[in-house]
Formats: structure tokens, sequence, C-alpha cells
């Protein structure tokens, strides 16, 4: 006999999954396991689908804040061919966190769809407690609407941190 459950929608494929993981832990927490199908179909859950890749992540938040790819990465100083290719994912990323938020100032992305893509890619999100981190979180937070990478570079060398690194950088 399984216990009621509030229905939580969710949407896995697409950059609408904002529901809070809390939220969804404390559902599985009043549950059985033998109610996980009933979860699934109540939540809208395909057990099947993997979770948001990164680049997708990124590409709707680019497209919903109605801006150009080809802008963003002239923003971001990445080519534009290997840009493309990151954002369709037929570029891995690596281990180049710095590629995210590169991508994510240029395209104006809040603090959580930062972290998120950060998530997404395999990174961990902003960790305040690291110096540099500390300042890019400040950044994102108090942002003016200047969204040239060269700039966030520039402050966080003025501030004796490491620029973001670089990648296919623009000729």
């Amino acid at each position: 006999m399984g216990c009621k459950m509030q229905p939580i929608l969710i949407v896995l494929g697409g950059f609408m999954n904002n529901i809070k993981t809390s939220e969804l832990s404390d559902a599985l927490n009043e549950m059985s396991v033998a109610d996980i199908d009933h979860y699934y179909k109540e939540n809208g859950i395909n057990p099947g689908t993997e979770l948001d890749k990164w680049y997708d992540y990124a590409s709707d938040i680019i497209n919903e804040k109605k801006q150009k790819k080809k802008e963003v990465l002239i923003r971001a100083d990445i080519k534009e061919k290997y840009g493309y290719n990151l954002l369709s994912g037929q570029s891995r990323i690596g281990k180049r966190r710095d590629i995210i938020i590169r991508i994510a100032y240029a395209a104006n992305f809040t603090l959580v769809e930062l972290n998120r893509t950060l998530k997404l890619a395999g990174f961990s999100e902003l960790y305040v407690k690291d110096p540099r981190d500390a300042f890019i979180y400040a950044v994102f937070a108090h942002r003016t609407s200047n969204n040239q990478v060269f700039k966030l570079n520039e402050e966080l060398i003025n501030h004796g941190f490491s620029k973001l690194q670089e990648v296919g950088k623009q000729e």
C-alpha cells in the first residue's frame, strides 16, 4: 500500500526542471520502493530519460533570453565553430570548467543558471569558500549589464586571481 504524494511536475530533457532536489527527496522519503512506478507516473517522469545535457540546457537559456549564439560566443571570446560544436554536444568540454563560466557570463546567466549548467557538465557549483569562486559568485550576483568576458578577466586579474582559461579564442 503506497502513500499519497502530491504530484510534482518535472520535465526531463528540457530546461524547465526547476523542482528543488529537496522537494523530490522529501517525496521519495515518504514512499516505499514498490511505489516508484506511481511516483514516475504522478510526476510525469520517463525513467528511461537522462537528465539534461549541459549544452542543451545552456542553449535553451540562451534562446530563452533571446540571444544569438554567435553574439554570446563573441562576448565569451570563443571561436564560433568551436563554440557551436560545444553548444551542440559535438565537442567535449573536458576538464575546462571555465568554458561554462565564459558562456554563462557572456549569455548573462543568473547564478542559479550558472550553477545548474556547471552541475550538468559534471563540475562543482561555485564554492563560496574558494576565493576565486567567491569572487566569480559576487560578480554574477552583482553584475551590471556588461557581459564581455574580457571585462571579467580584467576584474579577476585586478583582484589577484587567474583569468578564465582561454579556449578556442576568437581571431
